[in-house]
């Protein structure tokens, strides 16, 4: 990820289904959730190896004094155990790793995969790499992005769409789809293929909750579709290729040792995969991934720092913790204040000859590690210590190319290559990990009238060149995976039919613009135009304060895009509550004013404050999945009529209830109904949103479908060609999105009654 300077775009876009309670969701964990414990930060397994009051005082010395964690360490009776078992051999070291046997390319190759060539990755002081609309482009190419210089929105970034380097399928999705593929496992059970070698799991690892530096942390976005039983056995496959591949890649250096590694959590997994993709390729994590003067001398004794010092002040989350969107997270940079250095400091540039991308590795992403909090960078590198002897890793008594580094102390190099690595990549995964997401339509509260694409997250994976996207709340490019993405149907080279994999690869992933990007060729130099999707929080669905503190704590840069910089539509926002004596006739009001800015009138706060407890309570209870219909509509026919005495009918929270009486209404075959709250939604929608994002696109897409099913054909045709023209926007003329796809149906059928 990378600082932010004022952007040129004015106005936001986003990927995915409007979610009104994200608001207030993350004010609430902003606000209310408990500070973390030291041993928040670190798994079961690795705390078992330390005794717990002796952690204080490791986490209060320098990371650089490795000796303490190697004093401390005693292994556990599991760890003993595991590392003793007769028949385990030794991980092998790199040139074992290199000389394995190979039954499939993509697990012994790196992917290949480069920029469209209207875009190129750029690179300022101010920003750091970035992805840009390519300036030095031959007559050809020009003519390509149109008169003008213009890319359209739903411009594919890549040429080809990108695999992640390492993967991970999600816990409560293992025994559902293929470890290795993450596509659905085959109905038929006999064409599983699992793996033999695969120890039968112990009550330990069945029943541990590890500590995850969570991947995914949007509320619009869910983890598991209904209820999922955890499996806990062997790795499963859905076809020879996979398993082949898995071995190659993975599963041979960690198979038995399934159920420990089950006990950590899934960031820490991850960068296990890099490591072992990186041995392959002989591709090493340093300290100069972050900057090139990482590390300070120590402090003295004298000067030791304490452990209230450490523990993030936030009573939140810390600035380590990881928040993943609908697109994700990449990497990050510090702004030249925090950091106190230039950022051309920070990491080798990544040369002109290779701006395509096609040579981006792991060892050019930024992990920022010597730029987190003392207490992340320990449990990064006890955790590593616990991997390398879990694991038999090869121990060294340095580390390689520290002595080239500037400013760095001799007493790194008592820290072993492999913990340091290890520890590196843990890191690198915290800010450079994408959720992987499948788009599913479904209806709405059981509704066959009202569809949904819901977002689910099947896995986690780091994506190369993906990666160097900046962020912004008001994005100009969304993620797409799987179906959506440009070779929407893979052909299994193998040829094993039975395997699913003639569907779309749900870990391929592409970018896509989601609006027109104009380069300005009559002046020799001028800003660039930088292509940015959002790491989480967007403009529009959460407030800037709250959007900016929670990209500080996760991604340790203050925003400056322009939704942040966008006082008008944050004013809009907050202007939320109707003048108890004029309503309507009087301006709206934030919940901070007293009295009526119109009519002078004042406001009861304590009625407010009972109005407000009123409509949590509301909220909360109707979102009861247990509820049968009827209470379901009785509550948020209560809900509507608290907010509509109390909010303005442009508020967010209010258009969420209209939205949510739209669907029940629609459930009980009330479409006359479902279309007037419908409206009343998609009014709030178009004064928060652009007339042309998405969160306009799905609302539009709903009354549409409701007028086409209430047989209302006029009505039904405008808001079919309204859908269409934004869902192309967004996502090309060629795209076969679900919605397109359902837009593309009803508009023939409604040509064929003509």
């Amino acid at each position: 990820m990378a600082t932010k300077a004022k952007h040129s775009h004015t106005h936001p876009h986003n990927h995915g289904p409007a979610h009104d309670r994200n608001h207030a969701h993350s004010k609430m964990a902003l606000k209310s959730k408990p500070a973390k414990k030291i041993d928040d930060f670190l798994d079961s397994p690795v705390l078992a190896c330390f005794a717990r009051n002796s952690l204080p005082f490791i986490m209060t010395v320098p990371d650089s004094d490795f000796s303490t964690v190697q004093e401390h360490f005693v292994p556990s009776a599991d760890l003993q155990a595991a590392t003793a078992r007769a028949d385990v051999a030794k991980a092998p070291g790199s040139e074992i790793i290199s000389n394995a046997v190979d039954h499939n390319a993509s697990a012994t190759t790196l992917q290949r995969v480069r920029l469209d060539r209207r875009f190129k990755i750029g690179y300022s002081k101010l920003t750091g790499h970035s992805i840009e609309l390519r300036r030095d482009i031959s007559h050809e190419t020009r003519a390509a992005t149109e008169a003008g210089g213009k890319v359209e929105s739903g411009t594919r970034l890549f040429e080809k769409d990108e695999l992640p380097y390492a993967s991970l399928v999600e816990d409560v999705w293992r025994g559902k789809l293929c470890d290795e593929c993450l596509r659905v496992l085959p109905e038929d059970k006999s064409l599983w293929k699992s793996c033999l070698e695969c120890p039968a799991p112990t009550p330990a690892s069945v029943t541990a909750s590890p500590k995850s530096r969570s991947l995914s942390l949007v509320d619009d976005e869910e983890i598991y579709k209904g209820s999922l039983e955890r499996h806990d056995g062997p790795v499963l496959f859905c076809s020879e290729s996979c398993q082949r591949e898995a071995w190659a890649a993975w599963h041979q250096f960690e198979c038995r040792f399934g159920n420990e590694l089950k006990q950590l959590g899934k960031q820490t997994r991850l960068a296990l995969r890099i490591f072992w993709k990186n041995r392959r390729h002989n591709i090493r994590m340093t300290g100069n991934n972050a900057t090139a003067n990482p590390v300070t001398s120590p402090p003295s004794s004298t000067s030791k720092p304490t452990l209230s010092s450490l523990i993030p002040k936030s009573s939140s989350m810390s600035s380590s913790a990881s928040l993943v969107s609908s697109s994700g997270s990449k990497i990050a940079k510090l702004t030249k204040a925090a950091a106190g250095l230039t950022l051309d400091s920070e990491v080798a540039r990544i040369s002109s000859s290779d701006s395509d991308g096609s040579g981006l590795t792991p060892a050019q992403l930024c992990h920022n590690f010597h730029k987190i909090n003392q207490i992340m960078r320990m449990s990064y590198i006890m955790t590593g210590y616990y991997l390398q002897h879990l694991l038999g890793l090869t121990q060294a008594d340095s580390h390689p190319g520290l002595e080239d580094l500037n400013g760095v102390d001799v007493a790194w190099s008592s820290i072993p290559v492999v913990t340091m690595e290890l520890a590196y990549l843990q890191a690198l995964v915290q800010f450079n990990s994408f959720s992987i997401k499948n788009d599913v339509t479904e209806p709405a509260l059981g509704s066959d009238m009202m569809m949904r694409v819901n977002h689910y997250v099947i896995g986690s994976g780091v994506y190369l060149l993906a990666s160097l996207l900046n962020h912004s709340c008001a994005p100009s490019a969304m993620t797409v995976f799987g179906n959506n993405t440009k070779t929407r149907v893979q052909t299994d080279s193998t040829g094993d039919k039975e395997s699913g994999a003639t569907l779309p690869d749900p870990r391929k992933m592409n970018v896509v613009t989601t609006r027109r990007m104009q380069l300005d060729l009559s002046k020799e130099k001028s800003p660039p135009v930088c292509i940015e999707i959002s790491y989480g929080p967007q403009g529009g669905r959460m407030a800037t304060d709250l959007r900016k503190e929670m990209l500080l704590q996760s991604y340790l840069f203050e925003c400056n895009c322009s939704a942040c910089n966008d006082m008008y539509a944050e004013t809009l926002r907050q202007k939320m509550f109707k003048c108890p004596k004029g309503g309507y006739a009087c301006r709206a009001m934030t919940d901070s004013e007293t009295t009526c800015p119109t009519c002078g009138a004042e406001v009861d706060m304590a009625l407010r404050h009972k109005m407000t407890q009123l409509m949590a309570r509301l909220l909360t209870e109707s979102q009861d999945p247990s509820l049968t219909l009827p209470k379901r509509l009785t509550l948020l026919k209560a809900l509507e009529s608290t907010q509509a005495k109390t909010f303005v009918n442009t508020c967010v929270l209010y258009g969420n209830t209209c939205d949510q009486l739209a669907m029940v209404h629609a459930q009980y075959g009330d479409l006359g109904q479902s279309i007037e709250w419908c409206k009343k939604a998609l009014k709030v929608v178009t004064v928060h949103f652009p007339h042309d994002s998405i969160e306009v696109a799905q609302e539009t897409l709903k009354l549409a479908g409701l007028y086409f099913n209430n047989l209302q054909p006029k009505e039904a045709k405008v808001h079919i060609q309204n859908a269409i023209k934004l869902y192309q926007g967004h996502y090309g003329l060629e795209s076969e999105h679900p919605d397109l796809m359902e837009l593309y149906e009803m508009d023939r059928a409604l040509q064929a009654l003509q």
